[in-house]
């Protein structure tokens, strides 16, 4: 005979197998999705580079987007970088987040990783896009979403919009402003050619020095 013992002993392990279920499935969806639990190592290898990544020199360049020096060093030093030493392959350059001026920079800077994961070859005509943002009409998700369509061949906006959910890339900033830091990074723009700190990265003759310098090596 089934007895009303039994049948409460049967409805108090159901809840308990109930509330348990709910628990591990919480607990797995938020780890799939958000990866919250994941490390992120920061590397250099997997930093947006220009140019060839054989080069004997690379240079390395901390910014913050929302930095009107990091702009007006983006349009004046970089292009001289660029046509004398990584179009030559003499040099590459790598970039690295420094955000830390507004909540803005951080969020363009998650941004940047973005598009550095789904379009790689994109990335460097998002980067300097998203400095004439900042110079003109501001950093916001609008403004950035229309950079990507402008500049990002065959750019799938509901993808972009789904990977930008992943905290992962928020752990990717935040990676890089610790690099910055562990090098005595404490403005930006800051440059290195290879490991060599350039005091004022707008001096280009250092610059050009410690290159030189470095490709007798």
């Amino acid at each position: 005979m089934f007895k009303k013992e039994n049948l409460s002993a049967i409805i108090f392990v159901a809840v308990v197998i109930l509330f348990v279920g709910l628990a591990v499935v919480g607990m797995f969806g938020k780890g799939s999705d958000s990866n919250s639990d994941v490390d992120v190592q920061f590397s250099w290898e997997e930093q947006p580079l220009l140019g060839n990544a054989e080069s004997k020199v690379n240079i390395k360049v901390f910014g913050d987007y929302n930095c009107p020096h990091c702009i007006n060093w983006d349009k004046e030093i970089a292009p001289l970088l660029y046509a004398d030493y990584i179009e030559t392959d003499k040099a590459s350059m790598s970039f690295a987040n420094y955000q830390f001026l507004a909540p803005s920079s951080v969020v363009a800077g998650k941004y940047g990783e973005v598009v550095h994961k789904m379009y790689p070859e994109s990335f460097w005509n998002f980067h300097a896009g998203l400095f004439e943002l900042a110079n003109q009409s501001g950093l916001n998700e609008e403004n950035m979403v229309s950079l990507a369509k402008a500049v990002v061949p065959d750019f799938n906006e509901d993808e972009f919009k789904k990977e930008l959910k992943n905290d992962i890339y928020s752990k990717y900033v935040t990676s890089d402003k610790l690099q910055g830091e562990s090098m005595n990074v404490v403005s930006t723009p800051t440059v290195f050619v290879n490991d060599i700190k350039i005091e004022n990265g707008f001096d280009y003759e250092r610059i050009q020095q410690v290159i030189e310098s470095e490709l007798t090596k």
